[in-house]
């Protein structure tokens, strides 16, 4: 988790009568589930989003094939709209100005805009035999086996998504509420523990399919 969403979460168990409630108490690491931080700083909205990759990919570790791959792309490029996963107040006048996105298991390549095209994929070319046909057996036999075991540690860390959208808001004063659209670009997902930290409160909600907006 961000450095960010810590001092949110500290803050908010600090202020008397502010402790989040078991909306967003539940396990760190739960398939179905994100977490979502929410944070108006002026004309500035923050959303920060951590979920399991499972909820918005399909599975948790390295893409192994083409089709992984692809749906690694798709899956950042739903994300990158950010006016469709979320809608401030209207009357703020809201424009999204910044997007992050990172895992340990995925290529940042795939998570870019553009990913760059390899050099083999533009120009097929027959490889020549290798000289030592034993030890290049070998290293492929070696290299498989260090996949394995990376997508092996990768599992059992429970590998997760981070993103984050940054929006400038024309009148911040109007800005009081957020509907979070998630659940329509991601169907596997079916719960969102929000923390809000708003211009004068703290707060946490529990968003669902059928209950998606927060307001602070």
């Amino acid at each position: 988790m961000r450095p960010h969403v810590v001092l949110l979460t500290a803050i908010a168990l600090a202020l008397p009568g502010a402790a989040l409630p078991p909306a967003v108490a539940g396990p760190a690491h739960q398939h179905g589930v994100a977490r979502l931080t929410v944070a108006v700083d002026g004309p500035t909205l923050t959303l920060e989003l951590e979920t399991p990759l499972d909820s918005v990919l399909g599975f948790e570790h390295a893409p192994r094939t083409e089709r992984h791959r692809a749906q690694v792309r798709e899956m950042a490029r739903r994300l990158r709209q950010s006016g469709t996963l979320f809608a401030p107040s209207e009357g703020a006048g809201c424009v999204a100005r910044q997007f992050d996105l990172r895992s340990a298991v995925l290529p940042p390549a795939l998570l870019t805009e553009h990913e760059a095209t390899p050099a083999s994929a533009a120009a097929p070319a027959t490889a020549p035999a290798p000289a030592n046909t034993a030890a290049h057996n070998h290293a492929h036999a070696r290299a498989r086996t260090d996949a394995t075991a990376a997508d092996a540690g990768a599992t059992a860390a429970h590998a997760d998504l981070e993103a984050r959208w940054v929006f400038a808001c024309a009148r911040p004063p109007q800005l009081r509420s957020l509907e979070v659209r998630l659940f329509d670009a991601f169907p596997r997902l079916q719960r969102i523990d929000a923390e809000v930290a708003g211009p004068t409160t703290q707060s946490g909600a529990r968003l669902t399919p059928a209950r998606r907006v927060v307001r602070w």
